[in-house]
């Protein structure tokens, strides 16, 4: 944007559109007008943006902006003087609050600007209170005076995740404190407190995310002795991890090391599915994900998964998502493996199982076919779907499926008679002739004798 010459710009005018940063409703609007003063705005958007905290804080917002978009030293320098300021400020809660607004806004600014300055007061901020951004910034001018703050924030659950992304930033200069927090537990009066747990789970966690970006590197330079060692380092420490007392720490292990080739994919493969018994749906999604990557490898160990008896709620979630599971790693095996579960007790393993079926691109009709008189409509609905798409649903069992108590399967039934056309129509007209026979009981009859006559219709009419 270009910047409006120093001599025709008068103070008053400085003021009166600083001064507009200051409407709710329409200061942003101002922005790029002040942007265009250029350095003579400087004072008065410092003076705003260091005026009293208050807790709307647009306006100062908006000046931390406009000093941001001014390039050069002066607005560096304002930027600078204003984080001081505010980390200095003691204030009651609403207004911390509000004053840390402005403070992590000054950090992300900052960030930009490559500085000595820079780097101190960030340090400073830091080292007063665990301001997000104020580690997020640090992390991206990669400063090394902040890494032992940063470790601590592991340890800290407010601070923990702008703590993870910064370290990430340093690389396999990070590699070496973090591997510490992972494998030396923290006690107190012998045991590990839940904060400590979730520090080590998230340096495993974030192990794994520096690798993957090694890996993921363009930059051949960077290919260097010092990265080979780093990686080398973190597959060690993420397998012997895997032996951890602490299950959350396994399963960050086994999460991170899942992308890895090495000789520990075999116990990666007892921890994830040791793990699939996770209550929250996404996070067992994830394991479930890092398992495919396993392939075949972990085939073996959901099979006799599969076959064993589950005895409690983890059980029967751990065998629900090897069904689920399955047909992803050994498409071939899962179909004679997953048919075994058309008479399960419980619902949602035999539901899991045709979804599972339905996956297989040359699954066999008969097995799908099994589950066509299951009790539960969900059930019989899924297998109807998947043989209908087949184009395999035989003109005999879709008749009668007419007298089914679901109405979705029976509009799936009838879509797939009229489908068929004259070719299913002497099959109609018999149950038609039949008064649904050989149904038994008389809703079910009813309603394969109702369904089959208004077929019967259609097909007269098509016909005419």
């Amino acid at each position: 944007m270009r910047m409006m010459s120093e001599a025709h710009v008068s103070t008053r005018r400085i003021d009166e559109l600083v001064a507009q940063l200051k409407n709710l409703h329409a200061g942003e609007l101002a922005l790029p007008d002040v942007v265009a003063l250029g350095e003579p705005a400087i004072p008065a958007l410092e003076a705003l943006l260091r005026g009293p905290p208050d807790a709307v804080y647009r306006p100062r917002y908006w000046a931390a902006d406009a000093l941001a978009a001014i390039p050069g030293s002066a607005s560096t320098a304002a930027l600078v003087r204003a984080l001081r300021d505010s980390v200095a400020r003691r204030l009651d809660p609403v207004s911390l609050e509000a004053e840390d607004v402005i403070v992590n806004r000054i950090a992300d600014h900052l960030a930009e600007r490559p500085d000595s300055s820079v780097a101190e007061a960030l340090l400073e901020a830091f080292g007063t209170r665990l301001y997000s951004h104020c580690a997020s910034a640090l992390g991206r001018l990669r400063e090394p005076r902040a890494l032992p703050r940063l470790i601590e924030c592991l340890f800290d659950d407010v601070a923990r995740p702008a703590a993870v992304a910064a370290l990430c930033e340093f690389g396999e200069r990070a590699v070496a404190p973090v591997v510490r927090v992972l494998l030396v537990p923290r006690l107190i009066d012998g045991r590990e407190p839940l904060y400590a747990l979730d520090a080590r789970a998230a340096a495993a966690r974030l192990l794994g995310a520096i690798s993957d970006r090694a890996v993921a590197s363009t930059d051949r330079a960077a290919a260097s002795a010092d990265r080979a060692v780093a990686s080398e380092t973190i597959d060690r420490a993420l397998a012997l991890a895997l032996r951890d007392a602490q299950r959350a720490v396994r399963i960050e292990a086994a999460l991170a090391l899942a992308r890895s080739p090495g000789p520990w994919l075999d116990e990666v493969a007892r921890v994830l599915i040791g793990a699939l018994d996770e209550p929250h749906w996404a996070r067992a999604q994830t394991v479930m994900d890092a398992l495919a990557l396993l392939g075949t490898r972990c085939e073996q160990a959901l099979t006799s998964l599969l076959l064993r008896e589950a005895q409690d709620e983890p059980g029967r979630l751990r065998q629900l998502r090897a069904v689920e599971l399955l047909p992803r790693i050994a498409p071939r095996s899962a179909s004679t493996r997953l048919a075994r579960f058309s008479r399960a007790p419980d619902r949602r393993l035999r539901l899991a199982a045709v979804a599972g079926l339905d996956q297989i691109a040359g699954v066999d009709r008969d097995v799908l076919a099994r589950f066509l008189d299951d009790e539960a409509a969900v059930v019989r609905r899924r297998a109807v779907a998947a043989l209908c798409r087949r184009g395999a649903l035989e003109v005999d069992s879709a008749v009668m499926l007419l007298g089914d108590r679901d109405t979705v399967v029976r509009k799936l039934a009838a879509d797939c008679l009229r489908a068929s056309g004259r070719r299913a129509q002497p099959q109609i007209q018999k149950a038609v002739r039949s008064f649904g026979a050989p149904l038994h009981g008389v809703g079910a009859r009813w309603r394969l004798w109702w369904h089959a006559c208004l077929l019967c219709a259609v097909g007269r009419k098509g016909q005419g």
